[in-house]
């Protein structure tokens, strides 16, 4: 850490501009890279090469240009309830509906022809992504240079990263986002990895139960005991659907508005307590 602090004020005097002494002067692209680069790289470089300007300048020459270009197909469009279930299989549609809802009228209409309610969604998402490496050597001096050069610096570091992000209101996924900072209710980093958790041990008690739905219709069809448990267990997975939705509609609520609300946790402590009345503590 010292020799970077001492890297970095011998820069920070190198790149100043000299009028008298111009040929003390640090070549122009060494002055634009330790403005916009990362400094601690830089400074490490130079630290390594022990303070040494001539090999140093050799090893900023090698540029390492990446360039990402990223091309996503998306479908997405209006859909009333019945397209998404007919046309697209979609069997958890209260959530996205609350969620369009809480958007607004960007995400939320009334058709104009028949009044019937309509919903901006994402139905499909492709990426495509092509990487391309351009190397480019300055053999200034090289024989001076020791060793191999060092691609130290990434293309962050060096602002040559081109690729584009995607807007992180529609792109990012529910179920990876986490509130960053603590509210005023107290606790909210804990209650909301609690709700999360409640809705997942759900999904996982629904999955187990399909699975063996799924075995005994194949192995025990024709047995009467397992024609009765087979209905049982579709009614407890009916039931987990519904309170699942009802779930989903909360967390919907907190994408929208924010999971920061007193409303949102009172909702979400009131649905897990419905959930665990009506299905049972979920399975973790």
């Amino acid at each position: 850490m010292d020799l970077r602090r001492a890297a970095k004020a011998r820069l920070s005097r190198w790149v100043k501009p000299k009028s008298k002494r111009v040929e003390l002067n640090a070549p122009e692209f060494v002055r634009e890279q330790w403005e916009t680069g990362n400094k601690n790289v830089i400074a490490d470089v130079f630290s390594k090469v022990n303070f040494n300007q001539e090999i140093f300048v050799n090893q900023l020459r090698i540029l390492v240009q990446k360039k990402k270009l990223v091309e996503v197909t998306i479908t997405e469009g209006w859909f009333s309830e019945q397209e998404l279930s007919s046309d697209f299989g979609w069997n958890k549609i209260d959530g996205a509906k609350a969620r369009c809802k809480a958007l607004g009228d960007s995400h939320f209409r009334h058709n104009m022809y028949d009044g019937s309610e309509e919903f901006w969604v994402i139905i499909k998402e492709e990426g495509r992504r092509q990487d391309s490496l351009a190397y480019e050597e300055t053999h200034e001096k090289k024989a001076k240079a020791e060793g191999d050069p060092q691609f130290a610096f990434g293309t962050s570091s060096l602002a040559l990263d081109a690729a584009q992000k995607r807007d992180a209101s529609e792109k990012q996924r529910i179920a990876d986002k986490e509130p960053e900072v603590e509210s005023k209710f107290g606790q909210t980093k804990e209650k909301f990895k609690k709700f999360k958790k409640f809705m997942e041990s759900m999904l996982q008690k629904t999955g187990r139960l399909r699975s063996l739905v799924k075995e005994l219709k194949t192995k025990f069809s024709e047995d009467d005991g397992a024609k009765e448990c087979l209905a049982s267990l579709q009614n407890e997975i009916k039931n987990l659907d519904q309170q699942y939705d009802k779930c989903q509609e909360q967390w919907c609520i907190g994408e929208a508005q924010g999971f920061f609300t007193e409303k949102f946790y009172t909702g979400a402590e009131d649905a897990m307590k419905h959930a665990t009345l009506a299905c049972g503590i979920p399975d973790t």
